[in-house]
């Protein structure tokens, strides 16, 4: 990747949100990758803007599937 942002979102995004946001990123002169940093850890919006049900967050505590990144009982578990 050209470009590696980190992004703190302290709150939820919705994957609408994050599909918008990944689609301006797109348009620019070259590749961006950016980490949403959720109070749980770290998920790519690439992922957290695709289809799939649960996406990769990785922590201190290791990296697990999980449905919502910002739910901290759900990452604990």
């Amino acid at each position: 990747s050209d470009l590696d942002l980190l992004l703190r979102t302290p709150r939820p995004m919705s994957r609408a949100k994050a599909r918008e946001l990944l689609d301006s990123l797109d348009c620019g002169p070259c590749r961006i990758d950016v980490q949403l940093q959720t109070p749980a850890g770290g998920i790519a919006l690439r992922e957290w803007a695709g289809v799939a049900q649960r996406v990769l967050l990785k922590s201190a505590l290791g990296a697990r599937l999980v449905a919502d990144p910002w739910n901290l009982l759900e990452c604990a578990a």
